[in-house]
């Protein structure tokens, strides 16, 4: 290992300890002890230095024998791609209806994409403001 991979190496396990959610999708991590992959971000206890690998792709911490972390789950798009996808979903709903000259309630909205008013209201006030 040459010097740069040892400092790439440094790099993603400082983005391991500080839960670098920037650093998600970017690289893997599998712990040898448990035989688990999980994102930097990963909420779950921090593991020993020792028994962690580094991998840029999913593919490549399942071919080392590791399978995704049940907490963090590495191998699903992300949430915050679904919440986004959800917010355009309900975006295109109001807009058909509007021009329709209809207006949905956010009960109704929120019962034609499959979640509760509460969640809705909460996530599309996060990502459109």
């Amino acid at each position: 290992m040459n010097s740069s991979d040892i400092d790439a190496h440094e790099e993603r396990w400082q983005a391991v300890l500080a839960r670098d959610a920037s650093q998600d999708g970017v690289f893997f991590y599998g712990v040898g002890s448990t035989g688990i992959y999980c994102r930097p971000s990963c909420p779950s206890r921090r593991p020993n230095r020792l028994h962690v690998s580094f991998y840029l792709t999913q593919t490549e911490a399942e071919q080392a024998g590791f399978r995704a972390c049940k907490r963090c789950h590495p191998n699903m798009i992300s949430q915050q791609s679904r919440h986004q996808a959800l917010v355009a979903q309900c975006c295109r709903l109001l807009a058909a209806e509007g021009e329709q000259g209809q207006s949905l309630s956010l009960q109704a909205l929120a019962k034609k994409v499959g979640v509760s008013s509460f969640h809705l209201h909460r996530l599309f006030k996060t990502h459109t403001g």
